[in-house]
């Protein structure tokens, strides 16, 4: 709870993503939150660090409901193509179209 309150602190009060996303990591490390990882993609999109954005996104789709994945597999699409992947983006969006509700 500390580290996650670190990083609230960090990102809301302070406006220092770089530290905000350094806490939420070792939040992570204790414990795969959906709020430090749905964080940490939004941060790392932010300092524009797509790569990073994904291997977030795709720690986050590991425990996402299916309600949530359909949104998440789009993020991560972008996120994708933005790191020069545009193969593995493709794959995220069939992947939320064939998981869209019909």
């Amino acid at each position: 709870a500390l580290w996650s309150k670190t990083a609230t602190i960090a990102e809301n009060d302070l406006r220092d993503r770089a530290r905000a996303v350094e806490a939420h990591e070792r939040v992570v490390a204790l414990e795969a939150s959906a709020k430090s990882l749905d964080a940490l993609a939004r941060l790392t999109a932010d300092l524009g660090d797509a790569k990073q954005t994904c291997k977030w996104l795709e720690r986050r789709l590991e425990g996402a409901t299916p309600q949530e994945r359909v949104s998440l597999l789009f993020k991560l699409a972008r996120a994708r193509l933005e790191a020069g992947d545009r193969g593995a983006a493709l794959e995220s969006l069939e992947a939320a179209f064939a998981e869209a509700p019909k």
